[in-house]
């Protein structure tokens, strides 16, 4: 990991007030804290990763302190120096969770729908899960 030039300190935060606009301050390292018009504040951290801009947020303040939110930085930086996208990888637990999620319904209510459709083969997934439409 290399060393990054931290700049925000509690007293920054609690002064940076809501404007008509979105607005971020920037801490080091790809670290941000987006006022938004509504007042609320929440990290996220910018990153490149082949050839693209992207962003994930971390969580909210005072939620997620200047701490925490550093710390998850260098988790997330990590994940880029390996070539993964954090934003991916932030997602996908949630994608299996959904999943996850149908099949308990599904086994709770005895319910079945109507089978989903691949190329001909079966498909367990929900259609919200996998994009494709049901086909008949």
């Amino acid at each position: 990991m290399c060393h990054v030039n931290y700049t925000f300190q509690p007293a920054t935060i609690d002064k940076a007030k809501r404007r008509e606009k979105a607005y971020a301050l920037t801490d080091g390292g790809g670290l941000q804290l987006e006022v938004l018009p509504s007042g609320s504040k929440t990290w996220r951290f910018k990153y490149h990763l082949n050839g693209k801009r992207e962003k994930v947020t971390i969580g909210a303040y005072p939620a997620f302190t200047i701490k925490q939110a550093r710390d998850r930085l260098e988790e997330l930086r990590a994940l880029v120096e390996r070539g993964q996208s954090p934003a991916k990888v932030k997602r996908a637990p949630s994608t299996e969770q959904r999943l996850a999620d149908a099949r308990r319904h599904r086994a709770r209510t005895g319910r079945t729908s109507r089978p989903l459709r691949h190329a001909g083969r079966r498909c367990e997934r929900p259609s919200s899960a996998c994009g494709l439409s049901r086909r008949a």
